[in-house]
Order: C-alpha cells, then structure tokens, then sequence
C-alpha cells in the first residue's frame, strides 16, 4: 500500500509557463491549483481549470491576507469556483486555506499574524465547509503554525483537517522512500496531525513541482472528498447571488495598490495627529 501523490501548482509558474501533467512530470493522483488571493484577486485561468478538470481528485486553495475580510476572501473564492465551474467543469472536492507569510526584497511581511486574522481564517474555513459540504484544510507549516497561531492563543486548528508544508530535502532525488513508506512523517511541532503533507520540490523539463503526498492511499483519499469507490460524482450547486463574468488573471497588482492605499491612510493619519499636537 502507498501514500496517493499530488501536486499544487500556480498559474504563472506551472499553467503558463507550459506545464503539463503526465508529459513534463509523473502524472498525480490529485491536484490543488490556486485560485484566489484577498478579496479580490485571481490567480486562475481557464486553461487551469481544464487541465485540472481532468483529474479524478481535485482540491483548490485560496492565498490569505491579514489585512481582508474573511467575508470578502471567501466570497472571491466561491465566486471562482463557480465561474471555472460553468466553463470548465472543474469541481474541486476540499478547499485549502493558505496561512502563510512571505517577506519582500525590501524586508517587509506581506501579511501580519494577530488574534483577528486567526479567527478571520477559522471563520473562512466554516463558511466554505458548510457552503460547500466538503473538506475545508488549513494549509501552514509547523513555524507560521506555532507563530501565528499557536503564540496567540488560538487552540481551534486542533480540531481541522491540515496541510502541512515540511520539507526534509528539497532535492526530491534524496526523498526515496517518501511518497511510498507509510512511516515517514514530518516533523510537526505542536501541530498535532496532518491529513497532506508537501513534503518537498522536485524539477521535471526545467519545471519546479511542489511535492504532496496524502496520508492515505488513494482509496481512502477518494473516501474522504466523497467519491466512495473513486467514481465521479456530479457536483453540489453554490448559491452566488450576484453574475459573474470571466475575469482576467490578477498579478497581485489590485493586492499591492490595496496596501499601499491602507499605508497612505494610516501615514496621513498620523500627520493629521502631529500637526493636532503641534497646534
């Protein structure tokens, strides 16, 4: 019996640059592309979504931001799934929340761990779980686990299905063993299980491929989304309340002119404050 193997891929760095399952790479046995990120960008195209259509286990995830509305970032994401959906007949079958930070060339976070973005996110993951009846997944690792989470008394995540980003090398040609040996674990800290596991980066034909495996076989993977006996299933209605239309790619450009708008807001504040003082 072996682990079932995935792969997570974005669409600037995989889809459009030419990637192409089971010619650039080993095809996986399920596959998480990212389509959101904030309240209102998209990282999704319709050639992702046909090309993830065409796996029988389909998950997707959302990019998280500290400064958004858990609201706004959840309606982006179902609004996606729903337009993809129409003109692709991509359906993913569990829904991953990116929690994660990334510091910029110039040192600065782009996202802010607080007690409020912990509840913003359990609240997203609810919100999706019960619109959707499927799998809502927090996606982290150990550090951002412990730091962002844990540090700031939030003790919820015990209780929720997570995605787990743990490298043990990043040369996937020293990971022999670790798709297949049900043993191997990753390190977790205080994170107290894992139902995925990106366990490390690996290059076919000049692509770099994020690594993931499940904590089961595929068998018990499809019992998990739904699919009983790894059959198709059609998939439930989301109720959106407003059309929507095909939207172009977003490059995080609406994202960055949302900080710096929040930025300035706050500097001419603080000017506004100085000069009150002053007088």
């Amino acid at each position: 019996m072996s682990r079932a193997e995935g792969q997570d891929i974005h669409y600037q760095y995989q889809v459009a640059a030419g990637w192409n399952p089971g010619v650039n790479c080993p095809e996986p046995d399920f596959i998480i592309p990212k389509l959101t990120e904030g309240k209102n960008a998209r990282y999704v195209d319709i050639k992702t979504g046909q090309m993830a259509s065409e796996f029988l286990v389909q998950g997707a995830y959302h990019y998280g931001r500290s400064g958004h509305g858990w609201e706004q970032e959840a309606e982006n994401y179902l609004n996606t799934i729903e337009w993809l959906n129409a003109e692709t007949g991509f359906w993913p079958l569990f829904h991953c929340y990116d929690f994660e930070r990334v510091r910029y060339q110039n040192g600065v976070w782009d996202n802010t761990f607080s007690q409020e973005w912990g509840r913003n996110i359990k609240e997203w993951l609810d919100f999706v779980e019960k619109e959707t009846l499927q799998p809502a997944v927090l996606y982290t690792n150990p550090a951002n686990y412990q730091q962002g989470l844990w540090d700031y008394g939030q003790r919820w995540m015990d209780d929720y299905e997570l995605w787990i980003a743990q490298y043990p090398a990043m040369d996937f040609s020293k990971l022999a063993g670790y798709p297949s040996d049900l043993t191997k674990q990753p390190w977790l800290g205080s994170v107290p299980s894992w139902r995925i596991w990106q366990y490390g980066i690996s290059t076919h034909d000049g692509f770099r491929l994020d690594r993931n495996i499940y904590n089961g076989t595929l068998e018990e993977l499809c019992e998990w989304v739904g699919l009983g006996d790894c059959a198709p299933v059609d998939p439930p209605p989301i109720v959106i309340e407003d059309p929507i239309e095909e939207p172009p790619v977003d490059n995080g450009l609406t994202e960055l002119l949302d900080d710096i708008r929040y930025l300035v807001e706050k500097i001419m504040d603080l000017v506004a404050d100085a000069v009150d003082r002053l007088v």
